[in-house]
């Protein structure tokens, strides 16, 4: 049986994967120079959740690797 919290970290896995995805969509010549603002409200949109969240959720994973 899951945790309760499962949930929420597999939206957070999902969010990560998405974000990975769109910077390498963008590419190494585009992805610096594109406002991160921008590359949130995409994985928001694509996903169906806040920019502020996805924003949030980004910066955690980021700090932790």
């Amino acid at each position: 049986m899951k945790s309760p919290g499962d949930n929420a970290l597999e939206r957070r896995r999902k969010i990560f994967q998405e974000y990975e995805r769109v910077i390498a969509e963008l590419g190494p010549e585009r992805a610096p120079d594109t406002p991160r603002k921008k590359i949130y409200e995409k994985i928001a949109d694509n996903l169906g959740y806040g920019p502020e969240w996805v924003r949030k959720v980004i910066a955690s994973f980021l700090k932790k690797k």
